[in-house]
């Protein structure tokens, strides 16, 4: 059986054409429009949908008009920090979290030489957000423990606070009763209390609190 075939039999897999992503996603361009307005794939696959709407906020960010390395970082975080995806696949989750992290680091590189430390918290945030898991039972499919994810609040000064939440208290908010396949995860939809919060730091120093 080609590889293919067993992925649409045994888990539903199925291709989605960059037609059809682009028409998708150009009924949320308004939310494509905003940094911060917070997008879930509960069956991600390799990216296609979130790998398109970084492609927007990506865009959105180079219309900015900052001279400060500083600012243009913050941007990309806050674009990488507000993509959450769920695939019940670790060759997808793995797939999606490279393509997206290569898609950053080719904008971010047409502006300002290689920069190791940076490369290194977009891809924290990343395999903080893009995770291995079945949005059907809301945990890892493996060792079945809840998936969690990460909150990134960005304060003044470039400092974030970071905080985790389980999947399933996120649904349990009267915002996520019903799931679509973008789903805003903005301020109002994390009233649960977290598992586990952190310090707040400055976002290049998120990995010191792994």
């Amino acid at each position: 059986m080609k590889k293919e075939n067993y992925k649409i039999d045994e888990f539903g897999e199925v291709f989605t054409s960059k037609r059809e992503v682009n028409e998708m996603v150009d009924m949320i361009n308004n939310e494509t429009n905003r940094l911060d307005s917070t997008f879930l794939e509960p069956a991600c696959g390799d990216g296609n949908f979130l790998s398109e709407v970084l492609n927007r906020k990506l865009k959105l960010i180079g219309s900015y008009k900052s001279s400060l390395k500083i600012d243009f970082q913050i941007n990309i975080f806050k674009a990488a920090s507000s993509l959450y995806g769920i695939d019940i696949q670790n060759e997808n989750v793995e797939k999606c979290r490279i393509r997206l992290l290569k898609k950053i680091i080719k904008f971010y590189e047409k502006e300002y030489l290689k920069d190791v430390e940076f490369e290194a918290v977009i891809k924290f945030v990343l395999e903080r957000n893009i995770l291995l898991g079945d949005a059907l039972t809301l945990r890892h499919p493996i060792d079945n423990t809840p998936i969690v994810f990460s909150q990134w609040s960005i304060l003044s000064e470039y400092q974030v606070k970071r905080l985790d939440y389980s999947f399933k208290s996120i649904l349990n908010t009267s915002e996520m009763q019903s799931l679509p396949l973008f789903s805003d995860l903005g301020e109002q939809a994390f009233i649960p209390e977290p598992i586990s919060q952190f310090d707040i730091v400055h976002f290049l120093k998120i990995k010191n609190y792994e």
